[in-house]
C-alpha cells in the first residue's frame, strides 16, 4: 500500500486563498506592512497550505503534462473509457 496523505479540506484551500489574496493586495506597500501582515495572518494558514500545495501537485500527476489546462492522462482517461466510466 502506497503513502496516503489527508485531503485538504475547503476551510483550509480558502484560508490559503484569503491569505494570498491579502498579500497580494499589498504588493505594493511597504516591507513593513507586508511583514505586519504576515507576521499577523501567516499563523493562520501554518499547517495546511502544505496540504493544499502538496494535494495539487499529487494532482497534476493525473493530469496531461501536454495540455495548459487540468484533463486526466491520456491512459487514465482509456482506463476510465474501457470501465465505463465519464
Amino acid at each position: 500500500m502506497g503513502m496516503r496523505m489527508a485531503r485538504a479540506p475547503q476551510s483550509q484551500i480558502d484560508a490559503l486563498w484569503k491569505f494570498l489574496e491579502g498579500l497580494e493586495s499589498r504588493v505594493d506597500h511597504n516591507s513593513a506592512t507586508i511583514r505586519e501582515y504576515v507576521e499577523k495572518n501567516f499563523p493562520k494558514i501554518a499547517g495546511c497550505w502544505e496540504r493544499v500545495v502538496f494535494g495539487y501537485q499529487t494532482l497534476l500527476q493525473c493530469t496531461d503534462p501536454d495540455l495548459d489546462y487540468l484533463e486526466y492522462r491520456p491512459d487514465i482517461k482509456a482506463a476510465l473509457d474501457a470501465a465505463g466510466i465519464k
